[in-house]
């Protein structure tokens, strides 16, 4: 977008430039600082072109509410004003350039090649980091067990960051409260694998944890992850949780934790069976 009070100027900039050349489209051109603004907010360019003295709202100014509304927008300033305070203006506002008046084609060429390519590299930036995003959430599961592994085989690092690591990984687990941890064995688990293919190994896996977390949900508050064989829950109880789900034990009605553990460890020694002989 091109930003000047000059016609002539502006029909310069839009006419005697092959923005095509650079992957550019000319997108539009403005008289002032106000009316580039109501420009800007429509059309959202990568590149303002800006005069630095206008009648209403100059160059700085404009730049100054770009850099504060559209702070991806790159600001190249065109001026006819050889001025050292302007010129110190515009690196404040993070201009990406300062070109003078009359406007040298082949410098301008070289400052749209530069700006061009600042763009293509945040880019490829932003879609890495994007990326990074996706596989990061992808793992977090991986990573949750991890930092439970780590929590009971006593390896924990950086003890001091526990709670922050904790956040970071969404697990909820309360400071102030009473934790046990059990270990859940399935009975003749190498027989079972042996008569398993590798995908009905990790479904049944998945299935078994599945139902173990489901209980653990329902009596108390917690995680069940694998652990070398088995499944271990570390468990707790909030005590300011109310249950909104009735079932045959009557939650509502057991104030015990410990009965609540042991009819937890009950339904889990009638359930897991019923799982592994599918």
């Amino acid at each position: 977008m091109v930003v000047d009070d000059e016609p002539t100027v502006r029909y310069g900039l839009r006419n005697y430039m092959n923005w095509e050349k650079y992957g550019i489209e000319f997108s539009g051109e403005a008289d002032d600082g106000d009316t580039a603004l109501e420009a800007i907010e429509q059309f959202m360019p990568d590149i303002v072109l800006t005069d630095v003295r206008m009648p209403n709202m100059d160059g700085i100014t404009l730049s100054q509410e770009i850099r504060s509304r559209y702070p991806h927008i790159k600001i190249v300033f065109v001026s006819g004003h050889d001025d050292a305070e302007y010129m110190k203006s515009a690196m404040k506002v993070s201009a990406v350039d300062y070109i003078f008046k009359p406007v040298n084609l082949q410098e301008l060429c070289s400052v749209i090649e530069r700006v061009v390519a600042d763009l293509h590299a945040e880019s490829t930036e932003r879609r890495m980091m994007q990326d990074m995003q996706v596989k990061l959430k992808e793992s977090m599961p991986l990573l949750r067990e991890k930092f439970l592994m780590s929590l009971i085989s006593d390896k924990v690092s950086q003890p001091e960051r526990i709670r922050e690591r904790m956040d970071f990984l969404g697990l909820q687990l309360l400071r102030a409260a009473s934790f046990w941890v059990i270990v859940i064995s399935v009975d003749n688990l190498a027989d079972i694998r042996e008569t398993r293919s590798e995908q009905d190994w990790q479904l049944l896996c998945y299935a078994v944890q599945h139902v173990c977390q489901e209980l653990a949900d329902h009596y108390l508050n917690g995680f069940i992850f694998e652990y070398r064989g088995e499944f271990v829950g570390i468990l707790y109880v909030d005590t300011g949780k109310v249950s909104v789900e009735e079932n045959s034990h009557n939650r509502s009605a057991i104030d015990n934790s410990e009965e609540r553990l042991f009819l937890l460890a009950s339904d889990i020694w009638l359930s897991i069976p019923k799982i592994t002989h599918l």
